[in-house]
C-alpha cells in the first residue's frame, strides 16, 4: 500500500473527525442554550391551526407536528405547500385576490386527498399520494415568491379553471395552482426581514411569508378586540398556534417556548401586519373601514407597521396538541408588556438603532 495513499487516509479521516466534532460542537450549543433557559409556565394551546393552501382557509386540527418546514399532520400533509400562481408564474395572494380566503380545504380520513370547497362550485380534489410519487415530474416550473424562485409541481389545467372562477379574476388572466415539493427550507431571507438580528434561512419554512409558525397570544387579541366595534377571532390573523391565559402582550418578550415536553420554538420577529389582515376571511372582501388593522395602527406599531403575534422558529421538533402547557424564558428576564408602552419595542430584535419603534 503506498505513502500516499495512507497519508490522504490519514487526511479524510482526521478530517471526518473534525466535521463530526464540529457538528456536535454546534448540536450541544444549540441544545444547551435552551435547556439552560430559565422555563415559566404561561399559558396552554388553545387552538391549532394549518392553511396547506397559502391565502386560502384554515384547517382546525387537535395536534401537529412541529418541523422547520412548518406545521405538519398525518402522512406528512403540510402548512402553507400549495399556492396559486399567476401566468408570469409569481405567486398571487388575497391581497389581490381576497376570494382565496373563502377556499376552504380539507382532507379525507386517510389523508390522502386533499378537498377543496367553495360556496356555488364543485369541489376540487387533489390525490396527494399520486402528487407526492410522481417520480417524473413533468409539469415542474420556476415560480417566484416574493424575492425567491421556487421548483412548483403544476397541478394542472382543471385546477386552472377551477381556482381561476372561484376567484373571479376577470381580466387579471388564469391563475394556476402549484405544489411545493421541497422538504427543507431552501428559500432565500427577504430584504425586509434582514433587519432583525434573529431571523435565518433556516425557519423560513415552505411557502410562509416569513418564517415556519406564526404565534398568536389570545389574550392580546382579546385587548384588540376590547376597542374594536366588531370584535374578530384568531382566524383574521392566520396563526398556527393560539395561546390562552398569557398575559396581553407578553409575547414580546419571550426568548424561548417550550410546548409540553418536547417542542422548543424561538421568537424571531413580531408578526407585522398588512393589507392581508384587513380582508374579512368570512366575506372574502376588504374590510371596508379598514378594520382591524386601524385600530391596530393606533397602539401597536413598528418600523411603521401595525404588529400581532409574534413569528416563530423551530428548534427542537416534536408533537403539539390541545392543552398541552405552555413555557417561556424571558429575553434578559424582561417581563415588561409592551401594552403599557404603546407598542414601543426592545431594540433586541433588530440589527440597528434607525428602526422606528
Amino acid at each position: 500500500m503506498s505513502s500516499s495513499f495512507l497519508r490522504n487516509r490519514k487526511f479524510l479521516l482526521t478530517l471526518g473527525a473534525a466535521v463530526a466534532g464540529g457538528g456536535y460542537f454546534y448540536y450541544q450549543n444549540r441544545t444547551n442554550c435552551f435547556f439552560n433557559q430559565k422555563w415559566e409556565k404561561i399559558g396552554r394551546i388553545s387552538h391549532l391551526y394549518i392553511y396547506p393552501v397559502k391565502s386560502c382557509s384554515h384547517i382546525e386540527v387537535s395536534q401537529i407536528q412541529a418541523t422547520q418546514m412548518g406545521a405538519t399532520l398525518e402522512n406528512n400533509l403540510g402548512d402553507r405547500v400549495f399556492m396559486v400562481i399567476n401566468e408570469n408564474k409569481e405567486l398571487c395572494t388575497a391581497r389581490s385576490f381576497p376570494r382565496l380566503v373563502l377556499i376552504k380545504p380539507s382532507y379525507d380520513e386517510n389523508y390522502n386527498t386533499l378537498i377543496l370547497s367553495a360556496n356555488g362550485f364543485s369541489d376540487y380534489q387533489i390525490d396527494l399520494d399520486m402528487l407526492r410519487n410522481d417520480d417524473e415530474r413533468k409539469d415542474i416550473k420556476n415560480a417566484t415568491i416574493w424575492e425567491s424562485k421556487v421548483n412548483v409541481i403544476d397541478l394542472g389545467d382543471a385546477a386552472s379553471e377551477w381556482i381561476t372562477k372561484v376567484c373571479d379574476v376577470g381580466s387579471s388572466g388564469k391563475l394556476r395552482l402549484v405544489y411545493y415539493p421541497e422538504t427543507k427550507c431552501v428559500r432565500k431571507l427577504r430584504e425586509k426581514h434582514k433587519i432583525y438580528k434573529e431571523m435565518s434561512e433556516e425557519h423560513i419554512g415552505a411557502l410562509q411569508d416569513a418564517t415556519s409558525f406564526m404565534l398568536l397570544n389570545n389574550a392580546s387579541l382579546d385587548d384588540l378586540n376590547t376597542k374594536l366595534e366588531k370584535p374578530v377571532d384568531p382566524t383574521q390573523f392566520r396563526p398556527n398556534i393560539v395561546i390562552e391565559d398569557a398575559k396581553p402582550y407578553d409575547e414580546d418578550n419571550w426568548k424561548f417556548i417550550k410546548i409540553g415536553d418536547k417542542t422548543v420554538m424561538k421568537t424571531l420577529k413580531p408578526c407585522t401586519r398588512g393589507t392581508f389582515s384587513a380582508v374579512d376571511q368570512k366575506t372574502g372582501e376588504h374590510s371596508k373601514d379598514g378594520e382591524p388593522l386601524k385600530t391596530l395602527n393606533t397602539y401597536r406599531k413598528i418600523d411603521g407597521l401595525p404588529v400581532m403575534g409574534v413569528n416563530v422558529g423551530v428548534f427542537q421538533s416534536g408533537e403539539i396538541k390541545i392543552g398541552d402547557d405552555v413555557f417561556v424564558s424571558y429575553k434578559k428576564d424582561d417581563k415588561t408588556s409592551n401594552s403599557d408602552t404603546k407598542g414601543k419595542f426592545s431594540s433586541y430584535i433588530f440589527l440597528n438603532d434607525n428602526v422606528k419603534k
